[in-house]
């Protein structure tokens, strides 16, 4: 997530229709940074092994995407706080590590980005709001982990800010995706497409963001 100036050109002109959602939500952990996409997170290799994703496949994914989101929220209970990752759930939240996994047969990782990759265990399901830090997500450079990130995504648009995603399908085909509230959905790579009636894109990539919460919450 480059500078704030070119990298908004260069992503733009590349990407066209496809423009990212960054909101803020009104988070303990303080101010933020960020900055814009490299270009290896732009479009990052799809797994070879990825296969289109059947109704029955579907149906299974729904399901242990809303056990593992349960999982989170009875951690949530106990803890008062999200877990760093979801291996944090295995063995007392989730027992089955197939559970993690998705039903159709892979030979790689299909989560697309590192930083949204779980370094436990094997997990199939993208944790949006992990303990990674964002490893050149949109070139930012300070200290910010997804977590951070998507609490500050969640001030533009809510609770709709995925914590569960499932890319078996590969980029830029059809993505699962269960949000922050418990509501699930489909869209495609980036589902912040689904709301750029709100905000403008500009708006919302993380350096903005930080100018924007810093101006709010200084003197004056």
């Amino acid at each position: 997530m480059k500078s704030p100036q070119s990298c908004f050109a260069k992503k733009i002109g590349m990407m066209r229709g496809t423009r990212l959602l960054l909101g803020a939500l009104c988070v303990s952990s303080g101010l933020l940074w960020g900055g814009c996409k490299t270009d290896s997170e732009k479009q990052p290799a799809k797994s070879a092994a990825a296969p289109a994703m059947a109704s029955r496949e579907v149906k299974i994914i729904h399901h242990r995407m809303m056990r593992i989101y349960e999982a989170i929220q009875a951690y949530r209970t106990d803890h008062k706080e999200l877990p760093a990752y979801l291996s944090d759930l295995y063995p007392q939240y989730i027992g089955d590590t197939n559970m993690f996994l998705c039903p159709e047969p892979h030979s790689s990782n299909i989560i697309p980005f590192p930083s949204l990759q779980d370094p436990k265990m094997q997990v199939d399901y993208a944790y949006e709001f992990n303990a990674n830090p964002l490893r050149g997500l949109f070139g930012h450079q300070g200290p910010m982990t997804m977590a951070d990130f998507k609490r500050l995504q969640m001030a533009a648009v809510g609770g709709n800010v995925p914590i569960l995603r499932c890319f078996l399908n590969g980029l830029g085909q059809r993505v699962l995706n269960v949000s922050f509230d418990g509501k699930y959905y489909e869209s495609g790579q980036y589902w912040e497409d689904g709301f750029t009636n709100r905000i403008d894109f500009e708006r919302l990539v993380p350096d903005q963001l930080q100018r924007d919460w810093t101006r709010k919450l200084g003197p004056g």
